[in-house]
């Protein structure tokens, strides 16, 4: 774990590096929506389909060159669980705030569509309500989740763009009851400036 950290940390230390001889790159601001999520089948089943793990994602990103950038961003995630043994409803929240190191191939030849990769920290507080009795909360935990992520990027013009990204977890600090497996896809529109 803190190989992990001091090699994060110090990927972001070293971006006047990357910047080195670089024009001014536009920052960007960015919305995403997605399905990324903790895996609760220890409390039930997910209520019905994959729709009832969604997250919600808003971001703030500095480009150092065409290849390297750093976001800062807040997501929101729900899961709504069903457990018929118990009877119960849950809805389990979780928000987290963190920092992603992002790594990209640029536009691919002639083409508006480029490859990323992710590395992410962040900070998450999850919490349990059971909402069969007035959404009661029954649990709660904080702590860190770092997570990995890649997908395809395509430049919409007009400096929009749009990104689809699969995140997957591979490790956590903190979380007992709820960390099982943390993943998802998620589709993010973007707008630099």
């Amino acid at each position: 774990m803190k190989k992990i950290m001091l090699a994060c940390s110090t990927l972001l230390l070293s971006q006047p590096v990357f910047a080195e001889n670089m024009g001014e790159l536009p920052n960007y601001f960015y919305l995403g929506a997605g399905t990324i999520a903790f895996d609760v089948s220890a409390y039930g089943d997910n209520s019905g389909s994959e729709l009832s793990t969604p997250n919600f994602t808003i971001g703030f990103g500095k480009n150092f060159n065409e290849h390297v950038a750093v976001e800062g961003l807040f997501r929101y995630t729900q899961n709504e669980v069903t457990n018929s043994t118990a009877g119960t409803s849950l809805n389990l929240d979780y928000y987290q705030a963190g920092v992603s190191a992002l790594l990209s191939t640029g536009n691919l030849g002639d083409t508006p569509i480029s490859l990323f990769g992710r590395l992410s920290g962040l900070i998450t507080q999850a919490n349990m309500y059971d909402v069969t009795n007035n959404a009661v909360k029954i649990s709660e935990e904080a702590g860190v989740i770092f997570n990995v992520g890649g997908g395809l990027g395509w430049d919409m013009g007009q400096n929009f763009w749009l990104k689809a990204e699969y995140v997957y977890s591979f490790a956590d600090a903190g979380f007992d009851d709820f960390y099982d497996k943390y993943s998802g896809f998620q589709l993010s529109i973007g707008k630099q400036f």
